[in-house]
């Protein structure tokens, strides 16, 4: 190439512990589904959480006993959001998967915006892909806390490689660890398979000789 011009080059393959990375491996092991696909839609759940009452009350009332008898459970309504996500791709679960819906905290209540620190919520029309774990039917929650069930979102700084990138990634954590992989190999992104870390060579130190003598 002359002088000046830049020259694209391939990016450095993966080796085998960043493949195997904790949180992204889990997200991959750990999933009944991993999609990607488009948010279309939402709608707002809220629960209204009650202490159990002490064994043998038979009046009906709880009144007053919501900071004793909450047995770990914070009594009150909590609201979830219910996005629906169109799938595209399937890469480990139902192949048949055709649409599902994704339960993550926080909402509107009465008008009311509520999110909770550990949720995470999506705009209509985010293109992702999430690692999800069943709830119950076609009801999904996001897998981990925070952002693990997030493997890609398009336009976010936590998702600067292509998708391509991610599916690849995740495909290769299945192959590692044989899991079955859902999509058609044909569908594959080209894959930049694993590489041991390069052992580098021990140090070895070696006598410097000593500068000749002068003669008197």
């Amino acid at each position: 190439s002359s002088p000046g011009n830049v020259v694209a080059k391939d990016p450095p393959p993966l080796n085998t512990e960043e493949i195997q990375k904790g949180s992204f491996k889990n997200a991959v092991l750990q999933a009944d589904l991993i999609v990607s696909g488009n948010i279309i839609g939402q709608r707002y759940e809220v629960v209204t959480v009650v202490p159990p009452k002490p064994a043998g009350d038979t009046t009906g009332n709880a009144t007053g006993r919501l900071g004793t008898y909450s047995d770990n459970v914070t009594p009150g309504k909590f609201v979830y959001t219910i996005f629906t996500l169109t799938v595209e791709k399937v890469i480990k679960g139902d192949p048949a998967t055709k649409q599902v819906f994704v339960k993550v905290a926080g909402g509107i209540i009465e008008g009311d915006t509520i999110q909770t620190p550990s949720g995470w919520y999506f705009r209509i029309s985010d293109k992702v892909m999430l690692s999800l774990h069943r709830e119950a039917g076609n009801i999904y929650t996001l897998l981990g806390s925070n952002s693990g069930g997030v493997l890609w979102i398009q336009g976010s700084a936590m998702s600067t490689a292509p998708l391509r990138d991610i599916i690849g990634r995740v495909i290769l954590t299945m192959k590692a660890n044989n899991i079955p992989i859902t999509l058609p190999e044909s569908e594959w992104p080209p894959l930049i398979e694993p590489v041991a870390p390069v052992q580098r060579p021990e140090n070895k130190t070696s006598l410097v000789p000593e500068p000749p003598k002068k003669s008197p």
